[in-house]
């Protein structure tokens, strides 16, 4: 968090970084992987992303929606599996698009506006 608070050098810390894709705790690895693509370019970091995508840990997939949605267009690579894959798992009937009003709907919220960033229209039915 201090190197993105800083905002540059990444390069003289990538293997940290990439180390930091398996450290056993998901929110170092989320937060690298976001540093990685978004700083340096580092597309094999997608992968840790589209892991903790796939978290039955609902905290965890929360993380890494929202690492996604930081992302913005760099997050592109990851919309397929997003709409066919991640989002189906929180999808339901508050407002016609969330499962329910924890976590499934901020994960559906932040996993919708990388869509909506990335190009994509989304309705959502009040």
């Amino acid at each position: 968090m201090a190197l993105e608070a800083y905002g540059k050098d990444f390069d003289k810390v990538k293997s940290i970084l990439i180390d930091l894709l398996v450290d056993p705790s998901p929110i170092n690895g989320i937060l690298s992987a976001r540093l990685l693509i978004q700083h340096l370019d580092f597309q094999p970091a997608f992968s840790t992303l589209n892991k903790y995508l796939k978290s039955e840990n609902e905290p965890t997939v929360l993380h890494a929606a929202i690492a996604v949605r930081l992302l913005e267009e760099k997050s592109s690579p990851l919309i397929p599996i997003i709409k066919e894959e991640i989002f189906p798992r929180f999808e339901g009937n508050i407002w016609n698009r969330y499962k329910s009003w924890s976590y499934p709907m901020f994960i559906g919220m932040a996993l919708d506006q990388t869509r909506i960033i990335c190009g994509e229209e989304i309705k959502v039915k009040k």
